[in-house]
């Protein structure tokens, strides 16, 4: 404890418990200038020292298994700045560099996705990383808003806009809307029929039903 409460008082910019709450993976600054990833025991009631190097670490995020920590550091924090992403073994056996990006989400266990940002652009460039084979597979390209991925992992739709970064420009008959990604083949299905004109209109009927009005 005592061990514990002198990383928090060298430096904490992030901190998150793994699934179980058996550990605490924390940002701490005690043996040097810079932020590195730390992993408190709360059993053991030790700290284990995963990372060292010049950038600070910003945020951290288990894998649902436990064996994995991924995090992003940055050299300079300030508008437009991308994270250097990072995956560590939850017991310190490696670490892995997968570029840089602004965001990043767990798909399960060994996947996640990672994009980037900038001011004029927003997010763009939505990546699936894949720990167990090294991969990264380009799922968008181009700009977009926002992104849901389905409950089994199986598809992801996000809405897409255009935007000076190409090739978004560059896509042949490219309609700025709703894009349904299936992960595991990739392919991209443009703006689903059920999606592409939705009611605006709706009524309330007496026992409380919703229905959809078509436009006239």
């Amino acid at each position: 404890a005592v061990q514990l409460q002198g990383a928090f008082i060298a430096g904490i910019k992030a901190l998150t418990w793994s699934p179980d709450g058996k550990y605490l993976a924390f940002a701490g600054q005690m043996d040097g200038l810079s932020s590195d990833l730390y992993v408190y025991d709360m059993e053991e009631m030790t700290i284990r020292r995963l990372t060292s190097g010049d950038e600070e670490l910003q945020w951290i995020d288990w894998s649902s298994d436990e064996k994995w920590i991924l995090h992003g550091s940055v050299s300079v924090y300030g508008a437009g700045m991308q994270y250097s992403i990072y995956v560590v073994a939850a017991d310190g056996s490696s670490i892995r560099q997968f570029g840089y990006g602004f965001g990043t989400d767990w798909l399960n266990s060994h996947q996640f996705l990672e994009y980037e940002n900038q001011n004029v652009f927003g997010d763009y460039d939505l990546r699936l990383v894949d720990l167990n084979t090294g991969k990264i597979s380009e799922i968008w390209d181009g700009s977009f808003h926002d992104y849901a991925v389905s409950p089994n992992g199986d598809w992801l739709i996000l809405f897409a806009f255009t935007s000076a970064i190409p090739p978004a420009e560059e896509k042949p008959n490219f309609i700025p809307g709703l894009q349904l990604i299936n992960l595991k083949s990739l392919k991209i299905i443009q703006t689903p029929d059920p999606l592409l004109d939705p009611p605006d209109t709706f009524l309330r009927t007496e026992d409380g039903e919703i229905v959809a009005l078509p436009a006239i």
